[in-house]
């Protein structure tokens, strides 16, 4: 993204597309928003949406009470671990998502894993748009 440049998949996007299509699947990189944190958290942040924890150039950057208040105020079995390989480091934002000062059992649900069920076409619909 460029100084001055549109970003067209806004958290605030985000959500109206969620209105209209409130069954709809969404996955949303970048903690819902690149750049954007205080709009994600404001917009998607609860909202029956996918969150992935890829955040270039590396989520180690960004202050941990503001992450870690996001992904308690997010269901932790809509939170998906991920980096912006070759943009972040794997290994950084893994050891930064697991040194959170959250609960033993709520790290173990978000880190390291995809959820098979956010991909299970028999239990979610999906929209064409």
């Amino acid at each position: 993204m460029k100084p001055g440049e549109e970003v067209m998949g806004t958290p605030e996007r985000m959500a109206r597309l969620l209105d209209v299509f409130p069954k709809m699947t969404l996955v949303v990189a970048h903690f819902g928003g690149f750049r954007m944190l205080e709009e994600a958290r404001k917009h998607l942040i609860g909202k029956n949406v996918y969150i992935d924890t890829s955040y270039p150039p590396g989520l180690c950057f960004e202050a941990k009470d503001r992450v870690l208040d996001m992904i308690q105020r997010h269901d932790p079995d809509r939170i998906l671990f991920g980096t912006d390989t070759p943009y972040a480091s794997q290994k950084r934002d893994a050891e930064y998502i697991l040194q959170l000062p959250s609960p033993r059992s709520l790290r173990r649900r978000y880190s390291g894993r995809m959820d098979a069920d956010c991909w299970d076409c028999r239990r979610h619909k999906s929209y064409g748009l």
